[in-house]
C-alpha cells in the first residue's frame, strides 16, 4: 500500500509507525552526547520486499524483490506512481539524472531507458553487451564495465562502437568530477579522464593488510573513501603523494559514502551517519528502527531529506535478516 502523506512534517504518523528516527551528535574521540530526537515519515509501504531506493529533484524511485521498478512524485506519491518494468529489472538506475532519463537492464545484457515521467509507447534500448557487468551515468553519457574494460556512449543511444574509457578496469562503483572518473578495483583507487583520452592512473594502492575499501565519494576537490571502519580523504590533485586524513572511525564497517552539498553521509552497520564538510569534526547519527541489510541502495538523500529501506523482522521463529517492507524518510 502506498501512503499519500509525503509531507515534511516532523510528527510520527500513527501508533503502527512510531517515533523511531532519532539523531545524536557524535564526537569522534568522546563518548556519545545526549540524543536529539527527530521525526520520521512513512514514504512507501509494500507487500513486496524493497531492494533499493533512489531519489532525484522531483521523484522517488524504488526496486522490489520481484524486480518491479517504480517511482512517484515526492510531493504527491500515490496518484503519481509509475511502473517502468515489472520483471527482469536486474539493476535500477544508478543515475536518474542522465539526459533526464532513467535506466535499467534486462537479462543483464540490455540497457534500457525512458523518461522519468513515463516511457510513452516503449522503452528505448540504449546498448547491448553480453559481457555487461555494471552501468553508471554521468552528464549526457552512460558508462559500463564489460569483462575487463570500461566503456561509455551517449546516454540517448549508442553507436556500434562505444568509446573506451579505461582498459583493464572492472569498477563496482564509479564516481565523477568535471573531468575524470574514479573507481575501486583489485589494485586500489584509480582514475582516468571521462573521455578515455589518457591511460588510467593509480591514486591509492590497495593495502595488503587484509583491509577492504568499500566506497568512494567526491566533494570540493577531495576524494573520500571507506576502509573497514574508517572514513579517509585526500586532495584529488595529490592523492598519490599525500598521507590520507582520517575523518571518522566507527564501531562497524563503513559503506555507501554519499556527498550532498556540504554534507557527507555513510552507513555504519545499520545506522546512517552524516557530518559537515570540510572538517567532519562532529557527526550526526540517524537512528531508524533498522536499516535493512543488503539491497542495491539502502538509503538516498536529497536537499531536504534522507530516505532509507526500513528493516522489519520476518514473521518466523527462524533467524533471518530483516525484510525491507517500507521506505521511510526524515529531515536531514
Amino acid at each position: 500500500m502506498i501512503r499519500r502523506d509525503l509531507s515534511l512534517a516532523l510528527l510520527c504518523l500513527g501508533a503502527q509507525i512510531g517515533c523511531s528516527a532519532h539523531a545524536m551528535d557524535l564526537d569522534h574521540a568522546a563518548a556519545p552526547p545526549p540524543v536529539r530526537a527527530t521525526g520520521a515519515d512513512p514514504a512507501v509501504d509494500s507487500e513486496q520486499e524493497f531492494e533499493g531506493v533512489w531519489v532525484d529533484d522531483r521523484r522517488l524511485y524504488w526496486l522490489t524483490s520481484f524486480s518491479s521498478f517504480q517511482s512517484c512524485l515526492k510531493a504527491d506519491c500515490e496518484p503519481t506512481i509509475l511502473t517502468y518494468v515489472t520483471s527482469d529489472a536486474r539493476q535500477a538506475p544508478l543515475s536518474v539524472a542522465v539526459s533526464e532519463h532513467v535506466y535499467w537492464t534486462l537479462d543483464s545484457t540490455v540497457v534500457t531507458s525512458c523518461a522519468p515521467e513515463g516511457c510513452g509507447s516503449e522503452p528505448v534500448t540504449v546498448t547491448k553487451d553480453h559481457s555487461l557487468q555494471r552501468f553508471f551515468g554521468h552528464r549526457d553519457y552512460l558508462y559500463w564495465s564489460s569483462d575487463l574494460d570500461l566503456y561509455r556512449c551517449p546516454a540517448r543511444g549508442c553507436s556500434d562502437t562505444p568509446e573506451v574509457v579505461a582498459l583493464g578496469a572492472t569498477p563496482y562503483q564509479l564516481i565523477f568530477d568535471d573531468d575524470r572518473a574514479y573507481w575501486i578495483d583489485s589494485a586500489g583507487i584509480l582514475s582516468a579522464p571521462i573521455d578515455g583520452s589518457q591511460p588510467s592512473k593509480l591514486l591509492i594502492a590497495w593495502a595488503r593488510d587484509g583491509s577492504s575499501m568499500q566506497s568512494l565519494a567526491i566533494g570540493a576537490d577531495y576524494l573520500y573513501w571507506a576502509i573497514d571502519e574508517r572514513v579517509l580523504r585526500c586532495p584529488i590533485a595529490s592523492c598519490n603523494a599525500t598521507v590520507p586524513t582520517l575523518l571518522a572511525t566507527g564501531g562497524a564497517p563503513v559503506t555507501d559514502l554519499k556527498i550532498d552539498g556540504q554534507t557527507l553521509f555513510w552507513l555504519e552497520g545499520d545506522l546512517i551517519h552524516s557530518c559537515l564538510l570540510p572538517g567532519c569534526e562532529r557527526s550526526t547519527v540517524l537512528i531508524p528502527q533498522k536499516v535493512a541489510p543488503g539491497g542495491r541502495s539502502r538509503y538516498a538523500v536529497d536537499a531536504s531529506d534522507v530516505y532509507w529501506l526500513e528493516g522489519m523482522d520476518p514473521p518466523s521463529t527462524e533467524p533471518r535478516s530483516p525484510m525491507a517492507k517500507s521506505i521511510r524518510r526524515t529531515a536531514r
